[in-house]
């Protein structure tokens, strides 16, 4: 008797059933296809840049759109993978998105910021963070990424400062599918703190390392000018470079090559990094 009830509960809500599929992580980058991201991190620390870094690098299958409502002028002609579109009424400008009955599953839209498409909604209520994420997920339902750029507050305590996200904290992670807290380091590159995940190999606190592409090309040349036979493995293992293995590697062929050169007394050729 119980399996028949099963079954017809299942015939019953067929209509309403959604198939449920592991996220796909777009490239090398931390955001996942069709999946609310989130960065967010103090004024000036490259958040947005970070954002549009990642994603100008990714190939040509993905429609990468900046919704700009920042307006952020000094970044506008740096990303030519990416389409920028500095908007004025973000309420209608993203309603209008919503209502076009259009499907964007190769669509990548980043919102910058959460404060400019917070549509007239108090951020720090949990009724208003709710309903301006309820407005989000209605883009993600049609097929759309969405990657959302937070500011954030400082916080301190007795013995050091640290900074939190901007709007209602708990509605937040509770809504968004990865969320990353992002610290920019003395040397210009990126660690990601994982805050939420929904992704088994993603823990919350776990860190993330990201090169910023210039720091990387400039430490791969002086790594080759001090030493013009070094290999791709000793590459991969210099100071400042260990962690960030995958962005070396990457620009094999754009900015550095290996070649064969002959060995010492006749040995084994080696292959070692030269830049082009």
């Amino acid at each position: 008797m119980s399996k028949n009830i099963t079954n017809e509960v299942i015939t019953l809500l067929a209509p309403y059933t959604v198939e449920l599929k592991d996220f796909k992580q777009i490239e090398n980058t931390p955001f996942r296809l069709n999946a609310m991201n989130g960065v967010y991190a103090p004024a000036k620390a490259g958040k947005t840049y970070f954002v549009l870094e990642q994603l100008n690098s990714i190939s040509s299958n993905y429609d990468v759109i900046w919704l700009d409502g920042d307006r952020n002028s000094e970044l506008k002609d740096k990303f030519l993978n990416i389409t920028h579109i500095a908007l004025d009424n973000t309420t209608e400008a993203f309603n209008c998105l919503v209502d076009s009955s259009k499907y964007f599953s190769e669509t990548i839209f980043i919102i910058d910021s959460f404060k400019d498409f917070s549509f007239g909604y108090d951020t720090d209520t949990n009724l208003g963070c709710q309903t301006v994420m309820n407005i989000y997920q209605k883009l993600l339902d049609l097929g759309a990424t969405i990657v959302i750029i937070f500011h954030s507050t400082k916080t301190y305590n007795d013995k050091s400062s640290d900074f939190k996200i901007k709007g209602n904290a708990d509605t937040i992670k509770s809504k968004l599918d990865f969320l990353y807290k992002l610290h920019r380091t003395k040397d210009d590159f990126v660690n990601l703190t994982v805050v939420c995940a929904r992704e088994e190999g993603l823990q919350p606190k776990d860190i993330l390392p990201y090169g910023n592409a210039k720091a990387i090309k400039n430490r791969i040349k002086e790594a080759v000018t001090k030493n013009p036979n070094i290999t791709l493995r000793e590459l991969t293992r210099e100071s400042g470079l260990s962690a960030y293995k995958d962005m070396v590697r990457n620009l094999e062929g754009t900015f550095y090559e290996v070649v064969k050169i002959k060995g010492s007394g006749g040995g084994r050729p080696k292959e070692v990094v030269k830049l082009i």
